[in-house]
């Protein structure tokens, strides 16, 4: 993957909480532009689609990859930049 692509990062989780998803995107990669976006409620599937929809509805602003990171996974710093690599 070239550096500095454009990857939304989508956050299912059951119940929105006091996460931050500019600090959940700086963990996640320091070599690429990272926008998170929280989906919350008791259906994880239908929070998962939701996700992809907005991740799709943003390919005209450059968003080329979709990665989603439930709640219950604590990944190391630049997680995200191991996974591209």
């Amino acid at each position: 993957m070239p550096p500095m692509e454009k990857i939304f990062l989508g956050l299912p989780r059951y119940r929105f909480g006091r996460e931050n998803t500019v600090e959940i995107a700086s963990h996640a990669s320091q070599q690429h532009v990272v926008g998170a976006r929280i989906s919350a409620g008791s259906m994880t599937c239908l929070n998962c689609n939701r996700l992809l929809s907005m991740a799709l509805n943003l390919r005209p602003l450059g968003f080329r990859w979709l990665a989603l990171k439930h709640d219950d996974v604590f990944p190391e710093p630049g997680w995200l930049d191991k996974l591209t690599t």
